[in-house]
């Protein structure tokens, strides 16, 4: 019984703590969970929480911001393209949003998995969708 107690403490400082900035500066990396959704945690580069069916990259110069996101299957991402030159997003499928500077391209995905992309135009520009 007093595990119980100290694990729903534990989650409702978890809670408490949660949470977003919309205005808060975009890393490009990140662990994945909670991008997307809502409460906080929206497509603003925000991390916590379970995956959710969505999830949004913004497409920088020479980054994807979050690196990596986590989505449930049936469930789609869709890039924001915020440039000052050309970027893609290019897929090991083949799958590509084509060069854009502007504007946004969405991928679904049916499938459990991982899968990594990357803009063909600039080496070392990469990212990755998990799908559970």
């Amino acid at each position: 019984m007093h595990n119980a107690r100290r694990l729903l403490l534990a989650l409702l400082v978890v809670a408490a703590c949660g949470g977003g900035d919309a205005t808060a500066p975009k890393t490009q990396s990140g662990d994945g969970y909670g991008t997307g959704g809502t409460g906080g945690t929206g497509g603003t580069g925000g991390t916590g929480g379970a995956p959710t069916l969505s999830a949004s990259v913004t497409i920088g110069d020479n980054m994807f911001s979050p690196g990596s996101v986590t989505i449930l299957k049936g469930g789609s991402v869709t890039f924001t393209f915020s440039t000052a030159t050309g970027h893609n997003v290019t897929f090991d499928d083949n799958s590509s949003s084509g060069t854009q500077m502007g504007g946004s391209w969405q991928k679904s995905f049916s499938n459990a998995g991982t899968y990594n992309y990357q803009c063909s135009i600039h080496y070392g520009m990469t990212g990755t969708v998990i799908v559970q």
